[in-house]
């Protein structure tokens, strides 16, 4: 029984292909060419992206990228951000910094990317972020070094001398370091405006044959 309700089932789709493909095929054609239309017509956008090395206090990050992340997503940041690159009073910019700037750890190295339809302007967007980051990882590192030295002058005033195994000369404090600066890719950001159009197509086939069915069944 279930076999023949799928036979069917199967049989009554074909019908109504045959029946109404003209409906189902032309209109979402229509809308796959008119999608084309509108992705090949979009604007190029170019990638650029610095990589930092994060600098080290006794093993540890100065700073986890997670917490770079959020810190420089805050409204002040953004807001330095924007006056860094004169767009103090471009509020949709300072909303937008928000989501078009990426902080990702890539082995260990913070990636600081963005995109953008000028290949300079989206350097510039990086480098002044990155230099905001190496800025506040300065103080971050001079501050250690004064905590460093304070303990250091400690234990060298209380316990002298200094043993070998005290683990003093194993404290070390490195600063971040701008590994690659901000790069810019003459290439723009490839898109894969076939598959949209493609699926478009597809989705649209099937939303039409759905309302042929419903067509049909009214007529019954």
């Amino acid at each position: 029984m279930e076999q023949e309700e799928m036979e069917i089932s199967l049989f009554d789709i074909v019908q109504v292909f045959k029946k109404r493909w003209k409906f189902i095929l032309f209109p979402s054609l229509a809308i796959a060419i008119l999608t084309g239309i509108f992705y090949f017509h979009q604007p190029k956008i170019f990638e650029s992206y610095s990589l930092l090395r994060i600098g080290f206090v006794e093993g540890t990050p100065i700073e986890s990228i997670s917490s770079i992340r959020d810190i420089m997503r805050s409204l002040p940041m953004r807001q330095e951000i924007a006056n860094r690159l004169n767009e103090t009073n471009n509020l949709n910019f300072i909303r937008a910094i928000d989501s078009s700037i990426e902080y990702n750890d890539e082995t260990g190295l913070l990636k600081i990317r963005t995109i953008n339809r000028d290949p300079a302007k989206a350097a510039e967007i990086v480098k002044v972020v990155s230099d905001i980051v190496i800025n506040r990882h300065e103080i971050l590192y001079s501050n250690a070094q004064d905590e460093l030295d304070k303990l250091l002058k400690y234990v060298k005033k209380t316990i002298s001398p200094v043993p070998l195994s005290s683990g003093i000369n194993e404290l070390k404090i490195t600063k971040t370091t701008l590994m690659v600066p901000a790069f810019i890719d003459k290439d723009p950001v490839p898109t894969k405006k076939r598959l949209i159009i493609v699926v478009v197509f597809v989705v649209f086939v099937f939303i039409n044959t759905f309302l042929s069915f419903i067509m049909e069944g009214r007529k019954k």
